[in-house]
């Protein structure tokens, strides 16, 4: 049957032998390479394509930082900022994914994350953010956690996931840290409002 073989230099990556002869490289060391297809008909008949050269590029790393770790359902500061980060700064834009964790709830504690970002053209980051949705429960401190998944696109800098954390209203706070709804009883028995106690 007609063959098709396909070298790198003396190297032979691969070969096929059925129409239209397509041939995926996978794993091809960065670098030039010069590429030459071989062709063998039925009858041994061999031709050789003219040479083409090709250049493997590093796949650009990416990384995941939180540059504002921390916001409040209070006060002036109620966004959270994560930043990724790419090796490189190509003419193409990068799509970056990530999964979304952590103890806060999307949609009722901040604003959902839809799962990735684009780095635009000739820019090294993008930045993600998430704003924070007030409410009057009596949570504590709650955590969004993001984490860079894999993509055949770009080698992950780094596994780990980054926190920010969303605070809760002072007296909220100090609520949940004593298990309790309301402000108004005498946890402790002195005589004097759980309310009282806190100012």
């Amino acid at each position: 049957m007609p063959t098709v073989r396909y070298y790198s230099g003396t190297t032979l990556p691969g070969q096929t032998t059925a129409a239209p002869h397509v041939f995926t490289w996978n794993g091809a060391a960065q670098g030039t390479h010069t590429l030459i297809a071989r062709a063998t008909d039925n009858e041994g008949a061999e031709t050789a394509s003219a040479p083409i050269e090709i250049r493997v590029n590093a796949l650009p790393a990416v990384n995941l930082t939180a540059s504002d770790s921390s916001a409040g359902v209070h006060g002036a500061d109620q966004t959270l900022g994560f930043t990724i980060s790419r090796s490189d700064t190509p003419a193409s834009p990068l799509q970056v994914y990530y999964s979304v964790s952590g103890t806060a709830t999307p949609g009722a504690d901040y604003s959902a994350l839809p799962g990735s970002v684009t780095i635009p053209a000739g820019a090294q980051n993008a930045v993600i953010t998430t704003q924070v949705i007030p409410d009057d429960l009596h949570e504590g401190a709650e955590t969004v956690v993001l984490q860079l998944t894999a993509n055949a696109a770009y080698q992950v800098w780094q596994a780990a996931g980054v926190t920010g954390t969303i605070q809760d209203k002072p007296f909220s706070a100090w609520l949940h840290g004593r298990g309790l709804s309301s402000g108004n009883g005498d946890a402790d028995g002195n005589g004097t409002a759980d309310i009282l106690d806190y100012y």
